[in-house]
């Protein structure tokens, strides 16, 4: 296990070497699908703060655009821990031309720094359609405050839904694991596990 002295909190620390490689890609020897790092200015496009696109790192170019400014996150109006970090409204998102785990998603595994500020809608969607065999979903939290982690369909089987999963303000360090290989689903909260599903 690596020993890092960076000063930063690890638990919010995705580099502790600061050298430009997550720390779970190094200590994992995992290569990601899709890597997208708010700190880096130079990955990201914007005018007047208004975010167009966001560049891949992982080197599958896999970049996420906005071409509709009233959808357009913004980017230097929010931090985390003093890092800078894309704020997304309700109704604001940024697209690939493809999923980054193929067409159909059997196992997947995403890593999430964000902060809470509204319960209000979807975290990312691998899928999109809630109706969509294929979907894959985090909601953290809904507007019901609850932390709802759908996969396979909204009304499907394979769902986490559980209460107190931040308050307002509070950052966070998500996980998000789902395997038809293993048949779970998992979330993650700061390194310790926050609810499960072996249903499917």
């Amino acid at each position: 296990m690596k020993k890092y002295t960076d000063g930063v909190n690890d638990v919010f620390d995705i580099d502790d070497d600061n050298d430009g490689v997550l720390d779970v890609v190094e200590d994992l020897s995992i290569e990601a699908a899709l890597w997208l790092d708010a700190s880096d200015s130079s990955t990201i496009t914007e005018i007047d703060g208004l975010v167009s696109q966001w560049n891949d790192k992982s080197g599958n170019g896999l970049n996420v655009t906005q071409g509709t400014s009233s959808a357009q996150p913004t980017a230097n109006t929010a931090n985390i821990n003093g890092i800078n970090a894309i704020k997304f409204a309700e109704n604001d998102w940024l697209e690939t031309s493809s999923n980054p785990f193929g067409s159909s998603i059997n196992d997947a595994f995403v890593i999430v720094v964000h902060k809470i500020d509204a319960q209000d809608g979807a975290l990312l969607s691998l899928s999109g359609s809630a109706t969509n065999a294929n979907h894959w979903r985090p909601f953290a939290p809904w507007t019901d405050g609850y932390l709802w982690f759908e996969v396979g369909g909204a009304s499907g089987v394979n769902l986490i839904k559980e209460a107190n999963y931040a308050s307002n303000e509070e950052s966070v360090l998500a996980s998000f694991y789902s395997s038809t290989t293993e048949n779970v689903q998992q979330v993650y909260k700061n390194g310790a596990l926050f609810g499960a599903d072996n249903s499917g």
